[in-house]
């Protein structure tokens, strides 16, 4: 695991992330967004496991500048640990 600040969770990590949210809450869905410009989350959701699933295009004024926002989510048929 890199010391890197900001770097994207480990398979491990995820793992236990995803089983306390989808174990141990019962949850189907779990859903995160982001602005186009925000390259490292975007990298960072999708090394995570989660999936771009659709796009508000132009909805995020940044510096004078629009961005889409990004919609990310997994399922728990998606989650390592089983579906159900």
């Amino acid at each position: 695991m890199s010391g890197t600040a900001g770097a994207a969770a480990t398979d491990p990590t995820r793992c236990a992330c995803w089983w306390h949210l989808f174990g141990a809450f019962g949850l189907h869905r779990i859903e995160l967004d982001t602005w186009s410009g925000n390259e490292r989350a975007v990298r960072a959701f999708v090394k995570a496991g989660f999936r771009e699933e659709g796009r508000r295009r132009g909805a995020v004024l940044v510096a004078g500048r629009r961005y889409d926002t990004v919609l990310f989510g997994t399922v728990r048929e998606e989650w390592p640990g089983g579906a159900g």
